[in-house]
């Protein structure tokens, strides 16, 4: 049985995770790993791990699919101890969950690689659909009126932020432009965030909504040990 302290450093598979065997190595930094759910892939030893870990076949690893190429993925982890094991699923947590290379361990609670890098992705995305957003404004501002680039990008900018910029354009055509950027880029700047920042928000809620729960259930109990209590 394993011990509080130990349940706390254990190395388990986080959403985007698998466990999987090595069954060819391919020289540099990269691994045939055959995963748990029946899919072979290429597995990519990062840095820090290269230097340190020492990875051979029949090993057990611990990888992180690629998003957008299933058949790839990163190398996450190595359990020692696992060397000539025909499945992976085969081992009880005791025997390699809780330990690894030079006694290095993880805790649960980490920043899973994957939630990071897709935390990532939904910034890039975030930041390119705001730039391309601003950069569409300034131009159409600086052929439609004729304004310098700088007072087109100012436009925008108060524009997208609804902070309402303090010139009118003169034509009809700019004033149409605007009004139609105004909704554009209002929006993109609003699912940028919620984009970005959705996730976060919704763990967050999340746990609120779990002690909100825990409380009403602890209320319930004590409620009823009342009414037990009054009881004749």
């Amino acid at each position: 049985m394993l011990s509080e302290a130990n349940l706390k450093e254990l190395v388990v598979p986080q959403e985007g995770e698998l466990l999987g065997r090595v069954t060819k190595i391919e020289g540099g930094d990269h691994v045939v790993v055959k995963c748990v759910d029946g899919k072979v892939r290429l597995g990519r030893i990062r840095g820090k791990m290269k230097r340190r870990v020492w990875i051979r076949e029949n090993d057990v690893v611990l990888v992180a699919p690629w998003d957008f190429d299933d058949g790839r993925a990163d190398v996450l982890w190595r359990y020692k101890g696992t060397r000539g094991v025909a499945r992976p699923e085969q081992l009880s947590p005791p025997e390699f969950l809780t330990s690894g290379e030079r006694g290095r361990k993880v805790r649960t609670n980490t920043t899973s690689p994957v939630r990071l890098r897709k935390f990532r992705r939904r910034a890039f995305y975030s930041i390119i659909l705001i730039v391309v957003v601003v950069a569409v404004g300034t131009l159409g501002m600086h052929f439609l009126e004729g304004w310098a680039y700088i007072d087109s990008f100012y436009f925008t900018t108060l524009l997208v932020t609804a902070e309402g910029p303090s010139n009118v354009p003169a034509t009809d055509a700019g004033k149409i432009f605007a009004s139609f950027m105004a909704f554009v880029g209002v929006g993109s700047v609003v699912t940028a965030l919620v984009f970005i920042l959705g996730p976060a928000l919704a763990e967050i809620w999340r746990q609120g909504i779990g002690e909100v729960e825990k409380e009403i259930r602890a209320a319930e109990h004590k409620i009823e040990r009342k009414k037990n209590e009054d009881e004749p």
